[in-house]
């Protein structure tokens, strides 16, 4: 797998909104923003 990435996105919340880029750590998931997804987009 010589330099071989992947790439994970998630999109939610309404289009004309700015965009947030969460990145995790190296040893993290992205499933640990599961939690502040709902705090981070507007009722």
């Amino acid at each position: 797998m010589s330099g071989d990435r992947v790439l994970l996105a998630l999109a939610a919340g309404e289009s004309p909104l700015p965009a947030l880029l969460l990145i995790p750590g190296q040893s993290q998931s992205w499933w640990g923003y599961e939690a502040a997804m709902p705090i981070a987009l507007p009722a």
